[in-house]
């Protein structure tokens, strides 16, 4: 593929671009740069527009196509010997934008555990982030001791799948997601719940504890400002917020502060799920606090195949009461114009993912399917222990579940995620339910802190190699 030397002059491509993007009309420009393309595959002003487009649609698949098709095209662009000054700060420029887009892009495949998609990204990135450090060295831009390859593979983590190839993580500086425990105080006695093994005290998130989270978490919100190369008066930004889940072992709306806790979160940017057994909603008060807070998501966790069985499992919850309760928050989310802002999910374990036992939970929750938006069923697996309920409603014993083949690491949670107990202890997943694996406490230091912590990072490097021996935990938890 023929590479011919770029300008950074006007043409009637950038003007025409420039315009479209300033109204921002990506499809638009993403078409047109494909015009380009037809005639002149390796036209880097119209790849790069391309890659440029796809971020703003967030069209994951083709960012990774279009990343390794314009990066092939820079390489070759580099070897012609006549590049002056400007066209090697604009191929440098290019490239770092490459890395941005590549790096920020695997936030959201780490948060849906596709590592294998993320590798890729993570690839596409370490190869701009060397031709972005040869561009500007050659333009005068950048020195050897601090360039942006070193920078990037600092941040890169290697490891070896069950299949013994090489994989890349890329770590970001700051996790995407946290799971915050308001309470691990409940107002039920579930069978299944890990909260019955759980031995340390019984507290409340407060207030101080919370601020620290949110004033020490750059994860809150990231802004990626990317100006469009050719000219740069043409300049957009993604808004990527954080997530924050409101869940760990208790029911927390039984945290007083907890709308408090959901408006400030939100007012900073950050996106709010928060889950509950649904007993507390059945007070008009309680609906209407939350509902003025507007979490994006409230999961309902609700378990069995019958009202029976229901209250068998969630010992000292009333199925009538549940179905009253979520009939209210429905009408009155509807009146306050929230149906489409505020999203209600049902989440609710399965003892088997067989068809007949869907079909059986589908018809039990038939009742409530017209006020909420989503049914999720989520396997009953290794998380759970002890108590459940069987296919004729009854409780029975089970044991942990082993995953059916080796996954290296065996757990992701760890990689984009912290979890924060209501005292401040910070933990590394969600089964670490007594903090046998405190990686810190925010009272002492800074969420970001505790994450590029030696103590975050060390845990991490044991899960990537499977090396276990000083997390009893994660072995009791995935296997040795």
């Amino acid at each position: 593929m023929q590479v011919r030397e770029e300008t950074t002059k006007n043409s009637t491509f950038t003007q025409d671009i420039s315009v479209i993007l300033n109204g921002c009309q990506f499809n638009k420009a993403r078409d047109l740069a494909q015009n380009v393309l037809e005639t002149d595959p390796a036209h880097i002003q119209a790849l790069y527009t391309q890659l440029y487009c796809h971020y703003f649609l967030h069209e994951l698949d083709k960012v990774i196509n279009i990343s390794s098709t314009l990066l092939a095209c820079l390489n070759d662009y580099l070897q012609i010997p006549s590049l002056n000054n400007q066209q090697l700060v604009l191929g440098g420029k290019i490239s770092q934008q490459v890395v941005e887009i590549t790096s920020k892009s695997s936030i959201t495949l780490q948060i849906v555990n596709n590592s294998s998609i993320q590798h890729v990204l993570v690839k596409l990135g370490l190869l701009a982030a060397k031709l972005a450090t040869v561009f500007l060295k050659l333009a005068g831009s950048a020195s050897s001791r601090n360039s942006i390859e070193s920078d990037f593979i600092a941040r890169i983590y290697k490891y070896k799948d069950h299949n013994s190839q090489e994989c890349l993580y890329y770590r970001h500086n700051s996790p995407a997601l946290l799971q915050i425990e308001p309470t691990n105080s409940c107002n039920l006695q579930c069978v299944m719940c890990t909260r019955n093994e759980m031995v340390r005290g019984e507290g409340m998130l407060g207030q101080e504890v919370f601020d620290k989270i949110l004033s020490s978490w750059s994860g809150i919100q990231d802004i990626s400002k990317l100006p469009y190369l050719y000219d740069e008066t043409v300049d957009h930004s993604i808004i990527t917020p954080g997530l924050i889940k409101f869940y760990f072992l208790g029911e927390p709306l039984l945290n007083k502060n907890i709308y408090k806790f959901i408006t400030q979160a939100k007012e900073k940017g950050a996106e709010i799920g928060i889950q509950t057994n649904a007993m507390l909603l059945s007070n008009k008060e309680v609906r209407k606090k939350l509902l003025v807070a507007a979490p994006d998501i409230i999961g309902i966790s609700l378990d069995g195949i019958s009202p029976e069985s229901f209250e068998k499992i969630r010992v000292g919850a009333s199925w009538s009461q549940t179905v009253k309760a979520l009939k209210a928050f429905h009408k009155e989310r509807l009146e306050e114009g929230l149906d489409k802002s505020v999203l209600l999910r049902i989440s609710t374990i399965i003892p088997d993912d067989t068809v007949a036992t869907r079909n059986k939970i589908a018809g039990f929750y038939s009742e409530l399917k017209p006020y909420v938006d989503q049914i999720s069923m989520i396997e009953l697996g290794r998380s759970y222990d002890q108590k459940f309920y069987a296919n004729d409603g009854s409780i029975r014993s089970y044991d942990k579940k082993r995953a059916t083949k080796l996954l290296i690491p065996k757990c992701q949670e760890p990689f984009y995620k912290l979890n924060i107990l209501w005292d401040g202890t910070v933990t590394p997943c969600c089964s670490d339910i007594n903090s046998q694996i405190p990686l810190g406490n925010i009272k002492n230091a800074g969420l970001d802190e505790v994450w590029n912590s030696t103590k975050t990072t060390d845990h991490i490097r044991a899960l990537l190699h499977n090396s276990l021996a000083d997390y009893q935990e994660c072995i009791s938890c995935v296997g040795s």
